[in-house]
């Protein structure tokens, strides 16, 4: 009986895991991006998808692939070898037909376990039948139902094989597919032709057309939906339905992100309170709305160590030119942030807006006269240097270059 339930679980994980159209098309697609996001980003941002496959953003969009574990492996180990160094295309190919020939064996043994085991269980079946049959339970003598189950176990179990057998083909296809579309990587072809390379060795059951793929391309492609600058990967734990989950989340966020939330913010949150001050306190106003001449690392220094009540009721009462000044120098979940803050307090009294102003112009004095302003922003402007050089994104201008898609 345990070489029956063996040979039970090895079929149905061989059935589960067949590989589909759709599995081949997202197969041809991820090795797109990839590419891409390599030749874009560098190889070494692949090591955290490669490393966390079942929580990164790039293979849950190809989910489909990344659902069958004997090609998500092989592939997965492909991409840590090459952040590893290794560009060899010929150890590369030994490697991944060496994968090919232990997945070729594992099928072998399943195909053997199943042309063994599977008439087995069927003859029996058939068998109980023939002893209702003996009993007088039904119409025809037990030699008729013994003959009828060899035939009938005869012809099931090879339309059985016959299906088996094609799986194990597909699979064998596909793996085919990935090494080409690997390799094509490693000897210098374009995304695009890598992807093309390994359709052309699919399988024709499982092979999209040219244009199914181009249209994939522009549609389905993770680069084109949602940008080479945000893939990701989840840290939190939990079962793989609650990281799908929370995958699937951050990616439609991705999608509904609106580009020009913060214009469309500003209108409104300011107003106009000298008319409600007295001429003492206009000065405080006037002062507070010079601080906005400063450059972009002080003005932001400044704002990032004040509390986020007291920014946020001093921003009210400037002018939108001058709002908008500041908050260009947070960052998005800081101006988030601060948009929400002075949302909540509402109609705030002018009072309180001028004495938010005076804290914040005492701050920003106490930083310049103890030296703290100037330190930091020398700080900052030597970190951003140092990044610029490091990821070599620095110009001949001495700004930062954008990458190339």
């Amino acid at each position: 009986m345990t070489i029956f339930s063996s040979a039970i679980q090895s079929v149905r994980a061989l059935r589960r895991e067949a590989p589909t159209r759709e599995a081949a098309l997202a197969l041809l697609l991820c090795l797109y991006d990839l590419w891409v996001l390599a030749k874009v980003k560098g190889d070494l941002y692949l090591e955290a998808h490669a490393e966390m496959p079942l929580s990164s953003s790039l293979f849950f969009h190809h989910k489909p692939m990344r659902d069958l574990p004997w090609l998500l492996t092989p592939l997965v180990d492909f991409i840590r070898l090459m952040t590893l160094g290794s560009n060899n295309a010929k150890q590369a190919r030994r490697l991944l037909q060496a994968y090919r020939e232990t997945e070729k064996r594992a099928l072998d043994h399943v195909l053997r376990q199943a042309s063994l085991v599977w008439p087995m269980g069927f003859c029996l079946w058939i068998a109980g039948l023939a002893v209702l049959a003996s009993l007088g339970g039904l119409g025809l003598t037990a030699l008729a139902w013994w003959g009828v189950s060899l035939a009938a176990a005869g012809v099931m179990v090879g339309i059985w094989l016959v299906r088996l057998r094609t799986i194990a083909d597909h699979r064998l296809g596909v793996l085919d597919a990935m090494t080409e579309g690997c390799l094509s990587y490693l000897n210098g072809y374009a995304q695009q032709i890598c992807a093309e390379n390994a359709r052309f060795v699919l399988p024709p059951a499982l092979k999209p057309s040219f244009f199914e793929l181009a249209d994939a391309f522009g549609e389905d492609s993770y680069f084109h939906r949602y940008g080479a600058y945000n893939g990701f990967t989840l840290s939190e734990t939990g079962t793989q339905a609650e990281i799908d989950t929370k995958l699937a989340e951050r990616l439609q966020a991705i999608l509904d992100y609106d580009p020009d939330w913060l214009a469309k913010a500003l209108p409104g949150l300011s107003r106009d309170i000298t008319g409600e001050l007295p001429a003492d306190q206009v000065e405080t106003v006037s002062a507070f709305s010079q601080l906005a001449d400063l450059d972009e690392a002080s003005l932001r220094i400044i704002l990032q160590s004040c509390a986020h009540d007291l920014r946020a009721a001093a921003l009210i009462g400037t002018s939108s030119a001058v709002l908008e000044r500041f908050v260009a120098n947070l960052s998005e979940a800081d101006q988030k942030t601060l948009v929400t803050d002075i949302r909540a307090m509402g109609s705030i009294p002018a009072a309180d807006i001028a004495i938010a102003q005076r804290s914040v112009l005492d701050l920003a004095k106490s930083l310049t006269d103890s030296g703290e302003l100037a330190a930091r922003t020398k700080e900052e402007g030597d970190l951003l240097t140092l990044w610029k050089r490091m990821s070599g994104e620095e110009g001949a201008s001495g700004q930062p270059g954008r990458p190339e898609n």
